[in-house]
């Protein structure tokens, strides 16, 4: 849901909604019967940044749901979302609405209150169907785990957030939520609930990727709570099924529902496993310790497409990820001698390790200086400054000429708040790629309450005072 220009490629592939307006939205609909009384529910995801903002930076949207049947309309309820300036969490609503059996045509109507000609309409036939002392299972609903969300998304104890227009960005795990209602009607005996993971379109003949097992009792209630790990599974349409079958594996009945992946992770993975050339590279001479530092110490030279990837290979349990990152990085570099420049990289990085460690941050290579160090090369200057009053120590980096990003008389600014041994953090850069802090003086000077010019929450700079020198150096070098 981050990567919102690849999730609305696959939107239209893989909902029938109609969309009458700039707002972005999913409705899912589901139905279930608690006791003897069916119900649905009603989910309405919709994309904050698809809304308009008024002069405070507030968005305002109202929702009307209205639920007929034979053109009669039988629940009308409306709705209202006010989100504050700082609220950017996409809104995910649930509403559930008893019903009795029958066929319904569910409406969906979203009006942008800021800018009125945004709309979203949606309209859906569903059907309610629970006969009693009859074996049913509900549909399956396709959810991940969100242990940080709205209580009404909670079902049986577990926090379920839907998977909105059936897509799956970079998700590791996947919820099959369904219930099964007088199971004690189709069987006697436990029964096996699978969960099927099939590449390709329902209705083909797809390949099964993932499967898994779990028995039930015949109980005259069962909700299923199956989750399957999608860590490594490439991109691409696929299916899942719910099967519920005996001892005898005969299928007694069955659900299923499309689902797209988007998984940058599992692409990778999926390519390491056909390179004969990876197969006989230097990288499987390391022990995981040593991938998981080199690893590290080439992440401020990765690209920035590959970060999400080499964050996840890092974190991953498995050792073939992790040795095929750092042989295609290496490969690209040189295809001549990728092993030796590897050596003479990591000679360098060893190097800054040692230099610019740090307790509170890890190897010397993750802190501020010394990724700068691999990212940008050896400062032409540096100017290191340990005895201003009112500041803590800093050092000024000058670069004369930056080949990243064409710049002249390029300046890092570091500062030591905590003042730890080599504790320093970039507080302000003129890089093009980097922080840049307009109020970078003021936070320097901190410690002293009447530093800031105009003396306000606002000032960017500090004043003139005795050995105060940052602006100075940072100016003239």
């Amino acid at each position: 849901m981050k990567n919102k220009n690849l999730l609305f490629f696959f939107l239209f592939m893989c909902i029938s909604t109609v969309q009458l307006g700039a707002i972005e939205a999913d409705i899912i609909l589901k139905s279930y019967l608690a006791g003897n009384t069916p119900y649905i529910e009603v989910y309405s995801f919709i994309v904050n940044g698809s809304l308009s903002r008024d002069s405070m930076s507030n968005k305002e949207i109202e929702s009307l749901i209205i639920i007929s049947s034979e053109e009669k309309v039988i629940i009308a309820e409306k709705y209202h979302f006010l989100l504050a300036a700082d609220n950017n969490s996409d809104i995910i609503d649930l509403k559930r609405f008893q019903l009795d059996d029958g066929n319904y045509t569910v409406r969906v109507e979203i009006i942008d209150l800021i800018d009125r000609t945004k709309l979203f309409d949606f309209s859906k036939n569903i059907d309610v169907a629970y006969q009693n002392e009859k074996f049913h299972q509900s549909d399956i609903f396709l959810a991940v785990l969100a242990p940080k969300g709205d209580s009404s998304l909670v079902k049986h104890n577990v926090c379920l957030e839907p998977v909105a227009f059936n897509f799956s960005k970079n998700q590791k795990r996947l919820i099959c939520y369904t219930e099964l209602y007088n199971v004690n009607e189709l069987s006697s005996e436990d029964l096996f609930a699978s969960v099927n993971l099939y590449e390709g379109k329902m209705g083909s003949v797809g390949k099964l990727i993932k499967q898994r097992y779990k028995r039930i009792s015949p109980n005259a209630y069962v909700p299923l709570i199956l989750d399957l790990d999608i860590e490594d599974v490439k991109s691409n349409d696929y299916y899942i099924s719910v099967d519920i079958g005996n001892k005898k594996k005969e299928v007694l009945s069955s659900k299923q529902a499309e689902l797209t992946i988007s998984n940058a992770y599992g692409d990778f993975t999926s390519v390491s496993t056909y390179n004969k050339d990876f197969d006989n590279s230097f990288v499987h001479k390391k022990t995981r310790e040593e991938l998981q530092y080199m690893l590290k110490a080439i992440a401020p030279q990765v690209r920035n497409d590959r970060v999400d990837i080499l964050n996840e290979v890092i974190s991953g349990k498995k050792l073939n990820p992790k040795r095929y990152f750092l042989y295609r990085y290496w490969t690209e570099q040189s295809s001549v001698d990728p092993e030796g420049l590897c050596e003479q990289y990591m000679k360098v990085a060893d190097a800054v390790h040692n230099t610019y460690q740090s307790n509170l941050r890890g190897f010397g290579f993750e802190t501020d200086r010394g990724r700068i160090f691999l990212r940008y090369g050896k400062p032409d200057d540096i100017v290191t400054v340990e005895d201003e009053p009112t500041a803590p120590p800093y050092e000024i980096w000058i670069y004369n000429f930056m080949p990243v990003t064409n710049q002249t008389a390029v300046k890092f600014l570091f500062y030591n708040p905590t003042l730890s041994t080599n504790d320093y953090e970039l507080l302000h850069s003129t890089c093009r790629l980097e922080v840049n802090n307009p109020s970078w003086e003021v936070q320097l000077y901190g410690n002293d309450p009447n530093a800031g010019v105009g003396n306000t929450v606002d000032a960017t700079q500090a004043r003139d005072g005795f050995n105060r020198n940052a602006r100075r150096f940072f100016e003239d070098f």
